[in-house]
């Protein structure tokens, strides 16, 4: 139970009202330490992407492989600046064979052809600059909030600059300080899912 309201609402009142029910049964099912038949089924019903194993038998994990958290309202840029709410609310989605840290939509046009507007990426967090690859496009997360998408040149490991590249070529490489980025993410997916809406 605990681990549906964390995912589902974060709290009892958030979660019950989630799932369509009063907060005094979710409490009745935290006390009594289990959840009637009829309320998982509810539950299957309301949150997306739980997996009936996990709910019914305790089986597995709460999310089936290849279910990955997308931000629906924190778009990532393909420009240059593009500052986000970072209090965006995650969902889930199904895409098979894809294993994904976050996804997140594209805005702007800076990786045209390759990426564009109204993508999605699926990004997997890297842990250091020397895992950076040339060719690969990366989410670049600054301490500004600033979200975008580049090519990273590390250069000289002694230098305190990475140049960040576009595949649009409208778009002049720029430098930022290694020191600005919090984190930074490798894009292992892009593309339209047609079901997202």
């Amino acid at each position: 139970v605990f681990a549906l309201i964390k995912e589902f609402g974060g709290t009892q009142v958030a979660f019950a009202k989630h799932i369509g029910v009063r907060q005094s049964a979710v409490a009745n099912w935290i006390r009594r330490d289990s959840i009637p038949a009829g309320a998982k089924a509810t539950i299957l019903s309301s949150c997306d992407n739980v997996s009936e194993k996990w709910l019914f038998f305790g089986e597995g994990k709460m999310f089936p492989k290849g279910t990955n958290v997308f931000y629906k309202e924190l778009e990532v840029s393909a420009g240059r600046i593009e500052f986000c709410n970072s209090t965006a609310k995650p969902q889930r989605i199904f895409i098979p064979g894809v294993e994904a840290d976050a996804f997140f939509p594209v805005k702007g046009s800076s990786m045209y052809p390759t990426i564009q507007e109204g993508d999605l990426v699926g990004v997997v967090q890297i842990d250091n600059f020397e895992e950076i690859k040339p060719k690969h496009i990366y989410l670049i997360i600054t301490r500004d909030n600033e979200r975008m998408l580049k090519h990273i040149e590390v250069g000289n490991a002694k230098s305190p600059y990475i140049t960040l590249t576009s595949d649009n070529v409208n778009y002049e490489p720029f430098k930022i300080r290694k020191e600005n980025v919090i984190s930074i993410y490798k894009v292992i997916f892009h593309g339209r899912i047609p079901m997202i809406d």
